[in-house]
């Protein structure tokens, strides 16, 4: 009867641990690169970050962390990829959770010109054009395209 007391205190101190854990979402993704209305043949390296605030579980959990009573947008997420071609495939997982996020942005390099595409979105990918993937590996099959500034 101890033990098992014992083994119940233990996993109800544990379970707000778990309970805060982020998801994972696995995904595959197809990403496009346009110029001047073409597709982008050329390698093109990318980071994603999107900024908003991070909540947590319990009461306050629609409210942004305040600095100094002004809110003020952090990097809530973000990832780096590679793309050698036109509609290559980058394989990430979105970790979403606990994060409300009120923009994205993308800086770029290729033939050695950098390149930023301001606030493009409310999400990293538009998951509202996701399919379920039939690879079993992905939950979800998306795509994204850019179109890079001109100079």
């Amino acid at each position: 009867m101890k033990n098992k007391s014992a083994v119940l205190i233990l996993l109800l101190l544990l379970a707000p641990l778990v309970a805060r854990g982020d998801i994972a979402f696995p995904t595959v993704t197809k990403v496009y690169f346009e110029k001047d209305g073409q597709p982008y043949h050329f390698p093109v390296d990318f980071t994603v970050t999107c900024y908003g605030y991070s909540v947590r579980p319990g009461p306050d959990l629609a409210l942004p962390r305040k600095k100094e009573g002004t809110y003020t947008p952090v990097n809530v997420f973000s990832f780096s990829a590679q793309c050698p071609d036109y509609g290559c495939e980058i394989h990430e997982n979105y970790y979403l959770n606990y994060r409300i996020i009120d923009y994205c942005s993308l800086v770029g390099k290729s033939e050695g010109k950098d390149f930023k595409i301001e606030k493009y979105s409310k999400e990293p990918v538009d998951f509202s054009a996701c399919i379920q993937s039939k690879d079993k590996k992905f939950e979800r099959s998306c795509q994204m395209k850019f179109t890079i500034p001109k100079e």
